[in-house]
């Protein structure tokens, strides 16, 4: 695993998957906006305990996960002396980010990090905590000032489990660094007994759209990070050599990617399919290759693969 370069690893497995996947959601839904998000998932399995001769702590791997095609479309090491963050804007940097909606947790909400989505013609909707307090501060004043005021307009939208609204901010609004901020959102979700309330900024006025990347941005974690933990048990698997590990993350990536391909277009249902595909990995496999060059079943897959993703 070593001596395999895993960014062309990665780009003729997973980017040929992604490129089936993307034509699908075009065939599907034309051309409506994905919805991508940012994390990082400990490899636990990467580190020395510190009684040996050369301690290592576990390697963090960020990764860009594709809510919209339910697929990983990067990984990559996070070194020991640096975060998530440069790691983050080099990814960001090199993607394709027009119609994609981006998300993330707070420690990414960077002015450059957003620079670089809006630049590249990306969506960010971005959490805002009290780490950035004149940032919060600013939309809980802006709130307050708008609630006192009838003329000023406030935008309201719920869904089953969260309460949202929306400030549209001025044209000629100072964006405090944020490249094309146009809206406050306040969110109050009710998913745990005790409501929580948690503000973001967005360079859309779309309100639909960021209350559906908001309402999705956890996807990353419950059904990808989640999954690769109990379906592929990937904090079994012990390397401690950074292109082993990233090689051995991209190889899981593209297992689940196919696994889920498969419970899509198998009459049993995702989890049945997913055993099947455990068991049986190489006629799935073949199956999924059959498919992907058939055109006359892409409707079927996408809408499946959307409808039976648990």
């Amino acid at each position: 695993m070593m001596c395999i370069d895993p960014v062309e690893f990665e780009e003729i497995t997973i980017g040929r998957i992604y490129e089936f996947l993307q034509d699908l959601r075009k065939c599907a839904q034309g051309t409506m906006y994905c919805h991508q998000s940012v994390d990082g998932k400990e490899a636990r399995g990467s580190g020395r305990s510190e009684d040996t001769k050369n301690p290592q702590r576990n390697i963090n791997v960020l990764n860009v996960y594709s809510n919209s095609d339910c697929l990983c479309i990067h990984s990559k090491p996070v070194e020991t002396k640096t975060n998530e963050i440069p790691v983050a804007q080099d990814i960001l940097r090199m993607m394709d980010l027009k119609k994609t909606v981006i998300t993330f947790d707070a420690l990414h909400t960077q002015k450059v990090t957003c620079n670089i989505i809006a630049s590249k013609k990306g969506i960010y909707v971005a959490p805002v905590k009290e780490n950035q307090s004149g940032l919060r501060e600013e939309i809980l004043e802006k709130f307050k000032k708008y609630e006192q005021n009838p003329k000023k307009k406030i935008t309201t939208l719920d869904t089953e489990k969260r309460n949202f609204r929306f400030i549209i901010l001025p044209s000629n609004y100072d964006d405090c660094g944020f490249t094309g901020m146009k809206t406050f959102v306040e969110m109050v979700s009710h998913t745990r007994k005790k409501a929580i309330t948690m503000y973001f900024i967005s360079n859309t006025k779309d309100t639909e759209l960021i209350a559906e990347a908001i309402e999705r941005r956890w996807e990353i974690e419950n059904n990808f990070h989640k999954e690769k933990d109990t379906y592929l048990n990937e904090d079994d698997i012990h390397f401690t050599n950074k292109t082993s590990i990233n090689n051995i993350v991209i190889l899981n990536n593209l297992a689940l990617a196919l696994a889920k391909i498969y419970g899509s277009i198998s009459t049993n249902e995702m989890r049945v399919a997913k055993k099947e595909f455990k068991a049986f990995p190489a006629e799935c496999i073949s199956k999924v290759q059959l498919i992907m060059k058939d055109t006359e079943i892409i409707k079927q897959v996408k809408s499946n693969l959307r409808r039976k993703k648990r």
